[in-house]
Order: C-alpha cells, then sequence, then structure tokens
C-alpha cells in the first residue's frame, strides 16, 4: 500500500495553521490508570495533530498536569467522588466537542470499569458528533451491555474504529479469547457485521478490517510492544490521523504500519526489544511517519 499518498503534504505545505491538521479528544483517566491517557494524547500530537485535548476526571488534575507534556489542552472534567466519569459529564464533553470543534474522540485509555461508567460511555457513544477510536476499558463496558453495544455502535452516525486486544474482542464478540486467536481472520470479520465499524485486532501481525476493504495484515512491528501503553500509543496514532483528514480505514492500516515502524526504530535506538516501554515508542513516531513517506 501507498501510505505516502494517504499522509499529508505537511512538509512541502507553506499556508498551513493548527487548524489545518485537526483536533483529538482524548477521553480517559480514572485514579488506578493516570498514564493511559497521557499516552494517547501525547502519541496524536507526536502523529502530528494540530490540537490535541486531553479530558480527564477533575481528581486528577494535579497527577495529570505534573506528568504531560505541554503542547497538549487540559480539561478537568466533573465526577462522582471516587474520581470515576458518570453519565453527566458526557453531556460537558458532548458540548466541548461543538466548542472547541473535535475532530475524533479518542475513548476508553485508562477509564476504569465502574458501573457509573458504563453509563457514560454508552451516552457518549450514542451522541458523539465526530468521528471515534474506542479502545481498552470503554470496550469492555460496552462489552458489558445486552448486546455487546451492537446497536449503539449500528446507530453511529460518524465512523467508528474499535482497537480491542484478543480478550476484549471475545468480550465484544461472546466468545472465548481462543477461539479469537484460532481464526483471527474470521473474528474481526464477525465484529464488522456485527457492528458495522472499521477494528483493529492488535497482536502479531496486527489485523484491520471493514465491510468494504476486507482484511489487512501489518507486517511491521517486533515483540517490544508486548508490554503496557503500546496499544494506548497506537489510539493516540489513529486519531492523530484522522484529525489530518484520513478516512477511518486508511488511519487504521497506516496507523498500525506506523506503530509497528516506530518499534522497530526504538529497538535499534536502544539495542533491543527487551525493555522497551511505550514512551519510547512515542519518541519514534516522526521518523517512523518520515520513513514511511520516503519509502512508498
Amino acid at each position: 500500500m501507498n501510505f505516502a499518498e494517504w499522509l499529508p503534504a505537511r512538509a512541502n505545505s507553506v499556508d498551513v495553521n493548527k487548524g489545518t491538521f485537526g483536533h483529538v479528544f482524548v477521553v480517559g483517566g480514572s485514579p488506578d490508570y493516570t498514564g493511559a491517557p497521557i499516552l494517547t494524547a501525547e502519541a496524536s500530537a507526536r502523529t502530528g495533530a494540530g490540537k490535541v485535548s486531553l479530558l480527564f476526571p477533575s481528581l486528577l488534575a494535579q497527577v495529570i498536569v505534573s506528568r504531560l507534556s505541554p503542547v497538549i489542552i487540559t480539561k478537568a472534567i466533573e465526577t462522582d467522588s471516587n474520581g470515576f466519569f458518570t453519565e453527566v459529564a458526557a453531556a460537558e464533553i458532548l458540548s466541548l466537542c461543538e466548542a472547541w470543534n473535535a475532530s475524533v474522540v479518542a475513548l476508553g485509555p485508562g477509564l476504569g470499569r465502574e458501573k457509573a461508567t458504563s453509563t457514560f460511555v454508552e451516552a457518549l457513544v450514542e451522541t458523539c458528533p465526530c468521528p471515534m477510536v474506542i479502545d481498552a476499558d470503554a470496550l469492555t463496558l460496552l462489552a458489558r451491555t445486552s448486546d455487546h453495544g451492537a446497536k449503539l455502535l449500528r446507530n453511529r452516525t460518524q465512523a467508528t474504529i474499535l482497537t480491542p486486544h484478543p480478550g476484549e474482542l471475545a468480550s465484544l464478540l461472546g466468545v472465548t479469547t481462543d477461539e479469537i486467536q484460532s481464526d483471527r481472520p474470521a473474528a474481526v470479520q464477525k465484529v464488522v457485521q456485527k457492528f458495522e465499524c472499521v477494528v483493529v485486532l492488535k497482536g502479531f501481525q496486527t489485523l484491520v478490517a471493514d465491510s468494504l476493504h476486507g482484511v489487512s495484515t501489518n507486517s511491521t512491528g517486533n515483540p517490544g510492544l508486548a508490554t503496557g501503553g503500546t496499544g494506548d500509543v497506537l489510539t493516540g496514532i489513529i486519531a492523530g490521523l484522522i484529525a489530518q483528514g484520513l478516512t477511518p480505514w486508511r488511519a487504521a492500516v497506516a496507523g498500525v504500519h506506523i506503530h509497528g515502524l516506530a518499534a522497530e526504530l526504538a529497538a535499534k535506538e536502544i539495542g533491543g526489544v527487551t525493555g522497551m516501554i511505550a514512551t519510547d515508542l512515542q519518541n519514534s513516531i516522526p521518523r517512523a511517519i518520515a520513513q514511511t513517506q520516503k519509502s512508498n
């Protein structure tokens, strides 16, 4: 695939500004998981999104702001007394989507799995006016609904990308992880049919599928990706590409390619795959994009 034709021709453009390259909203975080949404937001920025906003529980403000890159816009959202999003927070975020002209919402990193948060996820998915990349705890919470979130997702007016690992995909289909892994292409095709979305099944040779293009197999990456936080980085990359104008399918296919290539470049930088961490990937994203543009 000629990814270079898909990626924005930013290097040779002069009449541009940050609004040209979109606005990513990252919605996530909970008391036990403050790092995940930071990884997603910073990955979107490294991918080239013009603006990135991180919307997080207000109780986490001190720890989030102290660790977050200053290039990220921060917005603390009121939650329940325990620091988890509730349905009330969905209305505030939807209002901000309109007021701040969000291009895409990345939902789920570090969100937590509280029952109250389930209603928040359902409300946001049902009414979000822009494309969504749904990952991590948001997938788990959708899987707990009576139809695993199928009706909500099929009724959305904007595109949706799901980015599950095999366990999360198993929950969405109501099967075991072993069944997913025994025939990964068949599993993603079932998800596409059930949810009418783009699906990214993470793992060795990550798969991307939708109803129009079938199943695409990614060839980049290495075992260094088998560590916490790398999936959050992938979500940020895909959201960043959507913000810059790629179609959801192209953003997913190019995103997993760039994500895997960033891992390969990071391994060279640090001397191997053992000990690679998610922030190593973030630092390699711009080089991975540049190499992709040159090699196609």
